[in-house]
């Protein structure tokens, strides 16, 4: 509440969020390619590793963005307040 609101004229994914999604979109992809590729020439279950892997840092991406609901700074939605 305390920024500016954007531009009416700005794209969704405006303000620099087009280099940022690419970045942690091909961070994921080869983390989980490498991963994929350890496991099956190792005789893992390769399959299941990429899903653990994909999983994992899909999560990590989400807790670590700094526009989370419930982070500290950030407002708790009204549905989500506790006695409400």
């Amino acid at each position: 509440m305390r920024n500016s609101p954007r531009p009416h004229e700005e794209s969704v994914l405006g303000a620099g969020l087009w280099p940022r999604i690419l970045f942690m979109g091909s961070f994921v992809a080869t983390v989980a390619l490498v991963v994929g590729v350890w496991a099956r020439e190792t005789g893992r279950p390769w399959q299941s590793m990429i899903f653990l892997v994909l999983g994992a840092t899909q999560l990590g991406v989400a807790l670590g963005f700094p526009g989370s609901p419930g982070q500290p700074g950030q407002p708790i939605p009204a549905g989500r307040r506790r006695g409400h």
